[in-house]
């Protein structure tokens, strides 16, 4: 596998931003952004009732999580 070239600490810092999101269920010390209890796992299978109807379909039509 080819790499590129190699960045230092310093340089990578210059070009992200890192943002911690609360997760339902654990102890709060992101940004709450009202997240579903759901696991992804359980939306990639199209087990999760609490996912909204309208972003269902768009999982569907985009073949979002298709495992297949």
């Amino acid at each position: 596998m080819a790499q590129g070239p190699r960045i230092t600490k310093i340089e990578l810092q210059k070009l992200v931003s890192v943002i911690c999101i609360n997760r339902p269920g654990y102890p709060a010390t992101g940004i709450d952004i009202e997240a579903l209890d759901t696991a992804a796992t359980t939306i990639r299978q199209g087990l999760s009732a609490d996912v909204p109807e309208i972003v269902a379909g768009f999982i569907r039509e985009n073949g979002l999580y298709d495992n297949q």
